[in-house]
């Protein structure tokens, strides 16, 4: 569309939009809302069953590539509700009776180490157990004389680096045989992946191939009665556990383990003053100011997007954009947008939080210098944070009335120790803290996982933002779906001001790109997937993080037993050789390939199966 056309339609989109709002206005409704904020107080839940170990982690202190992969696994194992033994190679420890376990994770690229063992891993392999090679083989004669056995006809000398993924046959969210991903370092923007280059026999089954199809990345080999599983990669990202997480569930012809089932998004900086930013593009586009852009364009867009694809948006409450870090806090008087467009969104289902009294994260001076940077100031003491939070608590409190606040957003994601306490003591209704799942050297940001700290708070990360989405967020957005079933994005008012969010594109182009590439692309993908507000992600996250869950399984049935259950749970199923027929105590949804996701209505449930 020419710039010129643009700036035509803009006083007919604006006057539309307006009518509407005066509408909403006029009849009461922009003052009338339901609270859909569960309380999460009234959550009761079960004991935690005593579930047997079932799985042995390998692991070596003495590599550096198993040290680098030692928590990672230990986590998504604990992730995954896995209950483990481990052993460290280096200390010569033997290998206790493997009978007891079904599952073995080599977190080791020394096999040589297992030299003496070799006969009864193998013999307990054909017997009906799944190995899991989670990282690259280390070239030795003990490997070689024995890599057959994991499907591998050759091996060549040396490794090989990727540019990405090729997800082959439905084998995890998110992709198919014909969608490649690109991913790269997010710091070097190189291509850091080392892998075997092998050939395999006609007998393994390979999901993950390099983006050239000349490399298999992950595959399984069934061996007797039981399957080896190669995970050919060796990057300790985060956004390598959904790999991780498949790679695992393939090990046995039925695996389930408990995932969240929750996509949330959030709008930093939302209701807020008008946003800051140049606005150079905005008028080179559309020949308006910011505040015009800012509630005749980019929210009547980000709005649409309600309806089109369910979102509950919840905003995040910033009450201006001043530098003050010391009492007394002035309160901002200039509240109609405010008003206007907070009641919007939670009429239409969303939900208010805080973002902070301004945008200075809550580090104390001479304490959390290290956390500082840009042009934020520290504050002088945890009474100074207390009183900016009491500030826009009562602030919001004032113009949303009959809401309640329970989710934080640390400002640009960081905030210190003495900012959760400062957080805690003034808001003691805030249950609920989003950051952001990854941390970077440049930004020192509050990295989180998905559960309950030990302070209590519900932390509930954000994955992806912004909307010029890249290979990596993309990535990183597939293999949570793979691992958690879960999608937490959040964006600013001021994306199409910011340079380095792609300002330059222009807001027709970012939004088409987000909603092109992301929305639709995430539609297609987890098209039932619970849409939620922050609150509701808490309460998934919180109902995940009570679950464990006792199987037992035969060629025609799974039963489950659930501890830590209320009310519901969510789990995800891989059948390979079946497909449920019947259930009880349960439902049973297809999601793609041989992936199902299990709702359990009681604690315990039946899936009845037939082979395919």
């Amino acid at each position: 569309m020419k710039h010129g056309k643009i700036k035509v339609l803009i006083p007919l989109l604006a006057l539309v939009f307006c009518m509407v709002v005066v509408l909403m206005e006029q009849n009461g409704v922009m003052r009338k809302y339901t609270n859909q904020v569960p309380d999460l107080q009234e959550l009761t839940f079960t004991e935690p069953l005593a579930v047997k170990t079932d799985c042995l982690l390998l692991v070596n202190s003495e590599e550096r590539s198993s040290v680098a992969y030692q928590d990672m696994l230990e986590l998504l194992l604990e992730q995954m509700k896995i209950p483990y033994d481990e052993i460290d190679l280096s200390d010569e420890n033997i290998i206790p009776e493997l009978d007891q376990y079904s599952s073995i994770i080599m977190g080791a690229g020394n096999w040589t180490l297992l030299t003496k063992v070799f006969p009864d891993i193998y013999n307990w392999v054909e017997a009906g157990g799944g190995l899991l090679a989670a990282l690259p083989p280390a070239e030795s004669v003990a490997f070689e004389e024995n890599m057959d056995k994991l499907g591998i006809l050759k091996r060549e000398k040396g490794y090989v680096s990727l540019d990405g993924f090729h997800i082959l046959d439905e084998s995890m969210l998110g992709t198919d045989k014909n969608h490649n991903l690109f991913y790269f370092d997010q710091i070097t923007g190189e291509s850091i992946q080392t892998s075997m280059n092998v050939e395999l026999d006609d007998k393994s089954q390979v999901y993950v191939k390099s983006i050239d199809d000349t490399v298999s990345v992950l595959w399984s080999r069934d061996y007797g009665e039981g399957r080896f599983v190669v995970l050919n990669d060796t990057i300790t990202d985060k956004y390598q556990r959904g790999f991780l997480a498949t790679a695992y569930s393939l090990l046995h012809d039925v695996s389930i383990y408990p995932v969240i089932n929750a996509s949330a998004f959030y709008l930093d900086d939302f209701p807020s003053p008008v946003p800051e930013g140049d606005s150079e593009y905005v008028e080179r586009d559309y020949g308006v100011n910011t505040a015009t852009f800012y509630s005749t364009i980019w929210w009547p867009e980000v709005f649409s997007w309600e309806k089109t694809y369910g979102i509950k948006h919840t905003g995040m409450i910033i009450e201006n954009y001043s530098d003050e870090t010391e009492p007394p806090f002035a309160e901002n008087l200039s509240t109609k947008t405010f008003v206007t467009n907070g009641n919007m969104l939670l009429n239409n289902g969303g939900e208010l939080g805080f973002h902070g009294y301004n945008h200075m994260p809550l580090c104390l001076a001479g304490v959390d210098d290290n956390k500082k940077f840009g042009s934020y100031k520290l504050w002088k003491t945890e009474e100074s944070m207390e009183a900016s939070l009491k500030e826009v608590h009562e602030f919001s409190a004032k113009l949303f009335p009959d809401t309640s606040f329970n989710v934080y957003v640390p400002p640009s994601n960081i905030i210190s120790n003495a900012g959760i306490e400062a957080l805690q003591k003034a808001c003691p209704d805030i249950e609920i803290v989003a950051s952001t799942y990854f941390c970077t050297v440049q930004a020192p940001s509050f990295e989180q996982e998905f559960g309950v700290a030990e302070n209590n708070l519900i932390y509930t990360p954000r994955i992806t933002s912004g909307c010029n989405i890249d290979d990596y967020q993309k990535l990183s957005a597939m293999t949570e779906l793979n691992f958690h079933y879960v999608q937490s994005h959040f964006l600013h008012p001021d994306d199409a001001l910011d340079e380095d969010r792609g300002a330059v594109l222009g807001w027709e182009k970012l939004s088409t790109i987000f909603k092109e590439g992301y929305l639709d692309w995430l539609q297609e993908t987890v098209p039932d997937i619970r849409k939620t507000t922050g609150t509701q992600m808490g309460e998934a996250v919180l109902r995940y993080s009570k679950l464990n869950l006792e199987t037992e399984v035969t060629d025609s049935m799974l039963q489950g037993k659930i501890g830590g259950f209320s009310n519901e749970a969510y789990f995800m199923l891989r059948l390979q050789k079946q497909i449920p027929l019947y259930t009880d105590g349960c439902t049973c949804e297809h999601i793609t390939g041989d992936l199902y996701l299990v709702q359990a209505t009681s604690p315990e449930f039946t899936i009845n199966l037939e082979e395919k």
